[in-house]
């Protein structure tokens, strides 16, 4: 793997293949080849600007490797990190005080802790336009979007695992138009895991949406949670004349 790297190198594309390399460990025998590669991967090839790696499972030395390579890494502009283990607190520092980064996914931590040094970042993650993010829980999102500063987001991609409270769902919408510009907002994606099943026991009404109209500018927007629906003809008429 060590021959693909170099200084020219600028696009890393890694899905899949982690979760390989995690189900041929065992304890603390991680397989060091990819470990390794990573950490070889922040010397040999600094100009890279697109990372992605997908995977459902990692080994903790894998996540800090990954996260050091977050760390080292000056000038990239796209990545994606959809695992269920956390990016190290620098690693997400990083990240946020970066002013090239662009387009960004994460899986967001359970642990709402682990997003508190991003109080002492001014204007974290101000230079993405993309931003994808998954999460188990609606509130840790909620706690990253009262971190988060985010005005020239033009796509924005919502994936929540677990049934929120119904409380909550009035207040993601209400965040949203709050949260996101009104003049960049092009795409707009709210969802849940294809496997989830679907549920009656959370509904989303007209006025949790309302908020939404806001955004004029939107060219697709795709609002399609595992819940309940219950919209009037009311909404329906001001969503065509929006």
């Amino acid at each position: 793997m060590s021959l693909v790297l170099g200084p020219a190198l600028t696009d890393l594309d890694l899905s899949g293949i982690t979760s390989i390399y995690y189900f041929k460990t065992s304890g603390d025998n991680l397989t060091p080849s990819l470990v390794a590669f990573l950490s070889r991967a922040k010397v040999a090839s600094p100009c890279l600007k697109k990372v992605h790696l997908s995977s459902g499972r990692l080994s903790p030395q894998l996540r800090d490797t990954i996260s050091n390579l977050v760390c080292a890494l000056r000038i990239l502009e796209h990545f994606v990190y959809t695992v269920d283990f956390p990016l190290t607190e620098d690693a997400l520092g990083a990240l946020a005080q970066s002013n090239h980064l662009r387009n960004l996914g994460l899986h967001l931590p359970e642990n709402d802790g682990l997003l508190l040094p991003l109080k002492h970042i001014t204007n974290p993650f101000a230079s993405l336009r993309s931003l994808i993010l998954h999460v188990d829980h609606l509130q840790s999102y909620l706690t990253f979007s009262g971190l988060a500063t985010l005005p020239l987001v033009e796509s924005f991609n919502l994936q929540i695992k677990q049934l929120p409270p119904q409380t909550l769902v009035e207040q993601l919408f209400a965040d949203l138009s709050f949260r996101l510009s009104s003049e960049h907002l092009t795409q707009l994606v709210i969802s849940s895991p294809a496997d989830i099943p679907l549920t009656s026991d959370v509904t989303i009404h007209s006025p949790d949406l309302r908020p939404l109209l806001v955004f004029r500018l939107l060219q697709h927007a795709e609002i399609t949670p595992r819940w309940k629906f219950d919209l009037d003809d009311e909404l329906m008429r001001e969503i065509a004349s929006s």
